[in-house]
């Protein structure tokens, strides 16, 4: 999405409804003019602003969106399963913690 354009249109509209609501108070020429002149300024940077949350936004929703497709594109073979590698690590872990007898039984000492 193209967001290049929306500091201008936020700042444009507020400075639209600004000079409508001034026109219609019948301010004099200067008090009109700096009121403008502030408004303008404030709502360009409150629309550069909107524009960097929404860059933002969409960048972390296309990321995704692309790591969707990678995973969707790749087949299921090739897929890395952490789970079970972890799972293998930690029953060996357990097999090395636990001490048996050449017959089988526990050693009941640790215990």
């Amino acid at each position: 999405m193209n967001t290049k354009n929306i500091p201008a249109l936020v700042m444009l509209l507020a400075g639209f409804v600004t000079c409508i609501v001034l026109l219609l108070r019948g301010v004099s020429n200067i008090e009109f003019l700096l009121t403008l002149l502030l408004v303008l300024v404030i709502f360009y940077v409150v629309g550069v602003i909107i524009r960097i949350i929404i860059d933002r936004n969409l960048g972390a929703v296309k990321k995704l969106d692309e790591d969707e497709d990678d995973l969707a594109q790749e087949p299921v073979g090739e897929r890395e399963d952490i789970s079970l590698e972890s799972d293998e690590e930690e029953s060996e872990d357990a097999d090395e913690e636990l001490d048996l007898f050449e017959d089988g039984s526990f050693d009941d000492e640790e215990f």
